[in-house]
């Protein structure tokens, strides 16, 4: 037998109103995979692929299994520190991988089969860098974002020269973004990768589409504070 799957399910996200660079967008309440590291030292300044981490992945691969898909892939991403001994910090960045549930599976995260909690030695938690690593399902409230589309090639430096350019438009028309550090908070939407659910729920692939490269959009999305829900809601 071949393996199966289900057609692919987008997260909706409604467009608000258009700004100058950017699109004021809402995400609905969802419930995520939500997988997370803390990494320090060169590690903050490296290429990050949208795939999850090897720890996120909860569920085996079957052949005969019936698969629930979703995209796109959010990973968000922040400023941080991590305490040192002596009172000291170091700087850090908290990648945390944002993966939707098939609206299937509703939004209790009890009802599904636990994520696995026990990493130690897990594939991805011992890699350079990586201080910090946790896995488990979440229930995510809505959130509005100040969307723009990451020109070319979807580089770290790109990412980072679109967050620079979507703060200053927002912040000019008077949005409020969540910042960490001194810094904002960002989510990197990555159009041209799907998750693959079994039927528990357990994330058990990520792949990238296949799709033609006008289509491969990235975008990032500056996180706005929650009273932006009563200003332009």
């Amino acid at each position: 037998p071949t393996r199966r799957s289900s057609d692919l399910e987008h997260v909706p996200q409604k467009v608000e109103r258009v700004g100058r660079g950017y699109e004021l967008r809402r995400l609905p309440p969802m419930l995520a995979v939500q997988a997370e590291t803390v990494e320090t030292g060169e590690t903050l300044y490296e290429e990050q692929a949208p795939l999850p981490p090897s720890f996120a992945f909860t569920g085996e691969v079957k052949r005969t299994e019936w698969y629930s898909t979703v995209s796109p892939v959010l990973l968000e991403r922040a400023f941080t520190t991590i305490s040192l001994p002596g009172g000291m910090e170091q700087p850090a960045q908290r990648r945390r991988w944002i993966l939707p549930l098939p609206t299937r599976f509703g939004m209790d995260p009890a009802a599904l089969a636990p994520a696995d909690s026990s990493l130690e030695n897990k594939p991805g938690t011992q890699a350079a860098g990586v201080q910090q690593a946790s896995v488990q399902f979440v229930r995510r409230p809505a959130q509005r974002l100040a969307v723009g589309t990451v020109k070319g090639y979807p580089s770290n430096e790109a990412v980072l020269e679109t967050v620079s350019r979507i703060t200053e438009a927002a912040r000019r028309d008077g949005l409020r973004v969540v910042t960490q550090g001194g810094r904002p908070v960002f989510i990197h939407l990555c159009y041209d990768v799907k998750n693959v659910y079994n039927r528990k729920g357990q994330l058990s692939m990520a792949v990238w589409l296949a799709q033609p490269a006008w289509l491969q959009d990235n975008e990032v999305g500056l996180v706005l504070e929650r009273s932006e829900e009563r200003r332009v809601g």
